[in-house]
């Protein structure tokens, strides 16, 4: 089913950073939450150990998202290259974005190629940040089990509605939900 933009809140909640739910925007990639991933975290969800490391914040998924596609994981520090991939640490919102399309573009010779995540392992990891979100973030957490609508993920301009893609992302926000729906069942009945 294709929602109006205009329904956003009323027969679903678009996740998107601009949406007219409190909870669609919160759920954004964009939102600015700390997230803390180990190189524990990281090694679970690749079948190859990297020289990932041991512990990195990011205040988004959006940080992330960029930061694993230009992450070398093969050098250290490869020349400043690492240093500048990890400045995506520190972003939320559009600037995470822009700053990860301008470094992706300026380095895109230099991207990683030994060592490099494929789209499972990078699905995985984002994954695993979408779950530390909604773990430590308790209110969103009860938000999201207690919305019902669908979730879905589109952009708008000018009020017209573009795709944005990526559907696994909200098909694993659904996951979380019935999830998070479960553990407020748990602490919540009756013995």
């Amino acid at each position: 089913m294709t929602f109006k933009p205009e329904n956003d809140g009323i027969d679903h909640i678009n996740v998107y950073s601009l949406g007219k739910t409190n909870l669609g925007a919160k759920l954004s990639n964009f939102y600015k939450h700390t997230i803390v991933l180990t190189s524990d975290d990281i090694d679970a969800a690749i079948e190859r150990k990297g020289h990932y490391p041991e512990r990195t914040e990011f205040e988004s998924i959006e940080g992330l998202w960029y930061w694993l596609q230009l992450y070398n994981p093969s050098k250290p520090d490869n020349r400043g290259y690492n240093t500048e991939v990890n400045e995506l640490c520190h972003l939320s919102f559009a600037k995470a974005k822009r700053h990860g399309k301008t470094l992706r573009t300026r380095f895109l010779h230099r991207l990683p190629e030994d060592g490099h995540l494929d789209e499972t392992e990078f699905r995985m990891i984002i994954m695993t940040a979408m779950t530390l979100r909604i773990i430590t973030d308790p209110v969103t957490a009860i938000e999201l089990a207690e919305s019902t609508l669908p979730l879905d993920h589109y952009y708008v301009n000018k009020g017209v509605r573009k795709d944005a893609g990526h559907r696994w992302v909200i098909d694993f926000w659904e996951e979380l939900r019935n999830e998070a729906k479960k553990s407020i069942r748990t602490f919540t009945s009756p013995e």
